[in-house]
């Protein structure tokens, strides 16, 4: 993608939940699942994001259009359209991944947040039908379940940073230890490599 597209479907990513502002508010804040008529009210949201932005000279209408498309499925079961495959700009497909990602990974009134890794595999799991294949390989490829920096806890109560990542294997990165949760003191700086040691998880990001 060069910088300009790199750009434009940020854009849309960013203002892509706009016309949530058109819905009303008891059903954007409801406190639980909503009922079949809240949800066809909600499905409009991506309409309503194109009508605030379609006279607006400063977006690019490709971030428009995928701000429109960015609860479409490749299989058609998404909407507002139920479009299919190509009739799909690449914007809506990128933004979708991204938008399903950032959901199931934020808490819900009605449910607890997946863990990282578990909304990674979900993503995976979409693909070819949620998601565009294509997208799905350069998401595997390219994203980190857990970024160089990030804190975690490990099922021994462990807990450390991520120094490197294993390719290929986005959910077993190497770690080096800082903290034992069970003796609730620092301990001296070892190095684990969860790909060489499958009887550890990572059990939360701390």
């Amino acid at each position: 993608m060069t910088k300009e597209s790199i750009k434009e479907v940020t854009i849309g990513g960013l203002l892509h939940d706009l016309g949530k502002i058109k819905v009303p508010s008891t059903i954007i804040n409801k406190n639980g699942p909503l009922t079949d008529e809240e949800f066809e009210e909600m499905k409009k949201h991506p309409i309503y994001g194109k009508e605030l932005l379609k006279d607006n000279m400063n977006i690019p209408y490709s971030s428009i259009i995928g701000i429109e498309q960015h609860h479409e499925k490749v299989n058609g079961k998404g909407y507002p359209y139920g479009l299919t495959g190509d009739e799909i700009s690449k914007y809506g497909k990128i933004i979708c991944i991204c938008d399903v990602y950032d959901a199931v990974s934020s808490d819900r009134s009605y449910r607890n947040k997946f863990n990282p890794s578990d909304a990674y595999e979900l993503i995976l799991a979409g693909c070819g039908s949620s998601f565009d294949s294509s997208l799905v390989k350069s998401f595997k490829e390219t994203f980190s379940v857990y970024p160089l920096g990030c804190c975690v806890r490990l099922s021994n109560g462990i807990e450390g940073y991520v120094i490197r990542q294993n390719k290929n294997f986005p959910d077993r990165p190497v770690l080096r230890i800082l903290y034992d949760k069970k003796t609730k003191k620092p301990i001296k700086f070892y190095e684990i490599d969860l790909l060489e040691t499958p009887n550890l998880i990572i059990e939360k990001v701390v």
